[in-house]
């Protein structure tokens, strides 16, 4: 049987990349800001531009949560 990657989590969600800061050239912190939001819920991811250069506005993530077992 196959088996989905939804599967595998508890909860999924999808967003919105709405708003990225920081990519302009001689930027003073050297990081990027990336804002997305989930129906209302806001996220906001901070990074190296090298680590958040994938991210484009008005694109689509995926937020995939798993409950972790203690030992």
């Amino acid at each position: 049987m196959q088996h989905r990657m939804l599967d595998r989590f508890e909860y999924a969600m999808s967003g919105q990349v709405y708003r990225i800061e920081g990519n302009e050239v001689g930027s003073e912190s050297g990081q990027v800001t990336v804002f997305a939001s989930y129906g209302g819920l806001l996220m906001r991811l901070r990074g190296e531009p090298l680590l958040m250069q994938g991210f484009k506005d008005d694109s689509t993530l995926y937020l995939m949560v798993k409950k972790l077992h203690e030992p």
